[in-house]
């Protein structure tokens, strides 16, 4: 069958178009104590997938929640690390991971904290990016990381398949904590993040293909400021239409520190830290402030 004139015309131009657009591409592997970036090719995409890609410490709950909301419908607390899991995370059996992802019948929330240079790409899928400032990420994550029980040391070192060196004891001292957080990178092509994986360098990578349609970039301070606006943004982002029964009265339920969103993340790593305070506390802007 012979193609019309306009059908080829119109195939040159979206080929053109393809070659225009430069897409994302996997150049490095992430592995290590508490990450493995081939997890990802294991793990079949649909092609409604949402994908809620953060720094850690930038608010990664707080969005994966607000979007499970959208979803459902809903103000119904979710377990979290079920219903949007991580699935880069080295903590959980792969296959438990993926078992549960597939069984979903609901449009899916994944969880990453990969780099876009180390993350499949696809332009079918939706990823929502929350940016924060790094010193705010920082301090989180000393609250974060000084709260650690030996549970979390003997997970992330020995739980079988670690690459690289063991997860490292907190510094004494913030600034000693700081001072390898910030001019020390944990892979051999980064230059801070220690003892974990970069800051900077991951939001660097997704905000050079910001311009991508399916790319949205969320930053901390707004949902924090002008949170009903940051949900419309996400909700249009997505296609999906907030019911007018649940409207922006979701806001009060997607808002940091609200009782449904601790009642879906709080329940699961008691064990882990010290008072079970260092996972998750109400996140602030500023909060580097503070500190002296």
């Amino acid at each position: 069958m012979l193609l019309s004139h306009q059908v080829i015309l119109k195939t040159c131009t979206v080929l053109e178009k393809r070659v225009a657009v430069k897409l994302p591409e996997i150049k490095h592997v992430y592995q290590n104590h508490t990450i493995d970036s081939t997890r990802w090719d294991h793990f079949q995409l649909r092609p409604d997938d949402i994908i809620v890609a953060t720094p850690y410490k930038a608010g990664t709950t707080w969005m994966q929640n607000i979007v499970l909301h959208l979803i459902f419908q809903d103000l119904t607390p979710r377990p979290i690390f079920d219903t949007a899991p991580w699935l880069d995370s080295r903590s959980r059996q792969l296959d438990e991971v993926v078992s549960r992802l597939e069984a979903q019948t609901h449009r899916r929330c994944i969880k990453t904290h990969l780099p876009l240079d180390g993350l499949p790409y696809f332009p079918q899928v939706k990823y929502v990016v929350v940016g924060r400032d790094a010193r705010d990420v920082f301090m989180s994550m000393w609250n974060h990381h000084s709260n650690y029980t030996p549970d979390v040391y003997e997970r992330a070192n020995n739980t079988p398949g670690r690459v690289g060196d063991p997860l490292p004891p907190c510094p004494k001292s913030i600034r000693d904590f700081w001072q390898h957080w910030i001019s020390r990178g944990w892979f051999e092509w980064e230059t801070e993040g220690y003892p974990y994986w970069s800051n900077l360098r991951h939001v660097q990578t997704w905000w050079n293909y910001r311009h991508l349609p399916n790319i949205l970039l969320v930053h901390y301070n707004d949902l924090l400021e002008t949170l009903e606006v940051e949900i419309r943004r996400v909700a249009d982002f997505l296609e999906i239409e907030v019911s007018p029964t649940t409207g922006f009265s979701a806001k009060g339920g997607c808002r940091k520190g609200t009782d449904s969103s601790q009642r879906a993340t709080g329940y699961v790593y008691p064990k882990y830290y010290r008072k079970n305070k260092g996972y998750r506390t109400v996140g602030t802007a500023g909060s580097h402030q503070t500190t002296h």
